[in-house]
């Protein structure tokens, strides 16, 4: 199964972006086509798939 986006915006025009299925950087390459276009990014979180996805490519360099 691929990424899911999931974008919400509040009744004050705030908008959060939530990606579930990218591991690693993934998650932003997907979304900074959205980010551009609603504007400036204000917080970042990144989440344990994002963790997980570099813990990941870091061994396998590790390993080569």
């Amino acid at each position: 199964m691929g990424a899911k986006i999931i974008v919400n915006i509040n009744k004050f025009g705030e908008s959060v972006i939530s990606v579930n299925g990218a591991k690693g950087s993934r998650c932003m390459d997907l979304t900074v086509s959205i980010e551009k276009a609603l504007g400036s990014v204000t917080d970042r979180k990144k989440t344990r798939e994002f963790h997980e996805g570099l813990d990941l490519q870091q061994n396998l360099e590790a390993h080569e």
